[in-house]
């Protein structure tokens, strides 16, 4: 690595739609090119990266008010058996150190506040499900309680229950259908502010949702409609004509 290039963390990446290889302005009046070369992230995703040694080639430090010689950040690796105690201890002798950081510690932390926030997902999710399902049932049954003489007028014709099915079945599911596409930007917007709001720019979250969860969205409406068309069918198979049409009036 260069004092002409960078690794660059992920969220700033990902904020400003820098890519790979990309050339960009940096320092405090955006008067510094630098060529992106690599990106990083696990807790370093709001940082720029040099070497110490590309850092200090010339005088990079002017461009960010840095005095000579002065850095804002270390990163170590170390050994698996090393002494964090006695390292700490060598660096803060050697150096002004404002604040430690274990990336070990951080991870667990941060896998933990993700498998919490995942498992709330997840409770969101199902919670959805099954509103979704009784919304479908309960919409499907008001529709059949507004057309239940059309229904009976059906039956006395002669109509084949699968031709009855088929028509309730995509009758409610092109109006799912439609329901998706004026839900799904609203949705994806509310888990975008979502994971800005428990985040708080801590570190970089991808916030595109995969495609595949839209077809298996899709899906999940399209069997909740199919087990209320099943329960509404089962109902007009069971339609005593001569009891409905005397209550009715209908003749």
């Amino acid at each position: 690595m260069t004092s002409k290039k960078v690794l660059l963390g992920n969220a700033i990446a990902g904020k400003y739609d820098i890519e790979l290889f990309d050339n960009i302005s940096i320092g405090i009046l955006g008067n510094y090119t630098v060529e992106v070369t690599g990106l990083v992230g696990e807790l370093v995703d709001f940082s720029v990266f040099w070497t110490y040694e590309s850092f200090q080639q010339g005088n990079i430090t002017d461009y960010f008010g840095l005095p000579k010689g002065w850095v804002n950040g270390i990163v170590l690796s170390v050994e698996d058996n090393a002494n964090l105690t006695a390292l700490r201890a060598v660096f803060d002798d050697a150096f002004s150190i404002n604040q430690w950081t274990e990336s070990d510690a951080a991870l667990r932390s941060i896998r933990a506040l993700m498998e919490a926030m995942m498992s709330v997902m997840i409770l969101f999710l199902v919670i959805g499900i099954a509103i979704g399902v009784i919304f479908s049932f309960q919409s499907m049954n008001m529709a059949f309680v507004d057309r239940q003489q059309d229904f009976i007028a059906f039956k006395a014709m002669g109509t084949k229950m699968k031709f009855i099915r088929r028509m309730i079945f995509w009758e409610n599911a092109i109006l799912s259908i439609f329901g998706l596409i004026l839900t799904v930007p609203f949705g994806y917007l509310f888990y975008r502010l979502s994971l800005d709001y428990m985040l708080e720019d801590k570190f970089f979250v991808p916030t595109s949702i995969p495609w595949f969860t839209w077809p298996i969205v899709l899906l999940l409406s399209l069997f909740a409609i199919w087990l209320a068309t099943a329960r509404l069918v089962r109902r007009i198979r069971k339609f005593d004509l001569a009891d409905e049409l005397r209550q009715t009036g209908a003749t």
